[in-house]
């Protein structure tokens, strides 16, 4: 049996959701300690220290809330963003009349190929958890989103990573 080196989860942006993600994270950790805590809401940056972590929530550095960098606190690892916030990953999006994003195709994929690079750099180094949008997982296609998603692709078939869909996914 081989053993599983990244544990990716997937949540829909909810307090709810994130705390069974958390819980569920620290689960794992406890059976099978963690290296590295993965997180979306990091954005591109990394946080390896105590004292970093400790100045990025004083300066909120993260954008749905400051989960991922309490969580790797808690748990003594390092906070790894895997998104990209750059401007010119969202300029392309497709918006209607009043501004709203309706295809975000182009971002995703943009974002996605980031996250599948930052997961590959820290699975070769250790142990990871990975928190992000459900989304992010989905199987399928959708006009929205566009295909399945890079990081679906690139591990589905990797048994050293195990996949944990939000129940109240969205998206298969």
């Amino acid at each position: 049996m081989t053993d599983i080196r990244v544990d990716i989860y997937g949540e829909i942006h909810t307090t709810a959701d994130r705390n069974r993600v958390e819980w569920a994270i620290i689960d794992n950790h406890r059976k099978k300690p963690y290296d590295f805590l993965l997180c979306e809401e990091l954005g591109p940056y990394e946080y390896h220290t105590a004292k970093a972590q400790d100045k990025a929530l004083k300066e909120k550095m993260y954008s749905i809330g400051p989960m991922g960098l309490e969580l790797a606190k808690k748990l003594g690892i390092p906070a790894i963003g895997i998104d990209d916030w750059s401007d010119a990953t969202y300029a392309k999006d497709i918006k209607d009349k009043k501004g709203r994003a309706v295809n975000f195709s182009r971002s995703f994929y943009i974002r996605e190929a980031k996250m599948v690079e930052k997961i590959k750099k820290y699975m070769a180094k250790g142990r990871c958890a990975v928190m992000l949008g459900d989304s992010h997982l989905r199987t399928t296609k959708t006009k929205e989103l566009g295909g399945a998603s890079l990081i679906w692709e690139t591990f589905k078939d990797n048994p050293e990573v195990k996949f944990h869909r939000s129940p109240k996914r969205e998206i298969d």
